[in-house]
């Protein structure tokens, strides 16, 4: 279930690093319920999953397709001399995401789904703050489970 994985993504989005500036901050959602309703850390990422697809066999939901996203909220401010650093983060998200294909073991796969624009930038705004760039990743989770129908 989400519980078992949610937080292997935010930890994964957290290894894409900065230039000399550390690690990215990625909030985490399960462990520590860090999520904040306002940034005051740049760059940060904010994942979460907004829905998900039962997949059944035999009687019994055998699978379950998550559809999460990951804002990587990268600049402070719109200002387009900073769209470079937002764009080194196109190879970092591509790496990480081969790196991490079945989050340890723990799901089938952890990829971009196919034939959508997966990796955008994009002005955003959070929790009533300033725009700024932000890359928005959508990726997918597929993972074996077993629930069986009652009835």
């Amino acid at each position: 279930m989400l519980e078992n994985w949610i937080d292997l993504v935010c930890k994964a989005f957290g290894t894409l690093g900065t230039d000399g500036n550390g690690q990215l901050t990625s909030y985490r959602t399960f462990e520590k319920g860090e999520i904040p309703s306002a940034l005051s850390v740049y760059p940060c990422a904010i994942t979460y999953v907004p829905e998900v697809e039962p997949i059944y066999k035999a009687g019994a939901i055998s699978s379950l397709l998550w559809s999460g996203t990951t804002e990587i909220h990268v600049t402070p401010t719109v200002d387009p001399a900073l769209l470079p650093g937002v764009e080194k983060f196109y190879s970092r998200v591509l790496l990480m995401m081969t790196a991490n294909r079945s989050l340890g073991g723990k799901v089938q796969y952890f990829m971009l789904p196919d034939g959508q624009k997966d990796i955008k930038i994009m002005p955003v705004i959070y929790g009533g703050g300033p725009p700024h760039y932000a890359m928005v990743v959508t990726w997918e989770v597929l993972e074996n489970v077993s629930l069986p129908l009652s009835g």
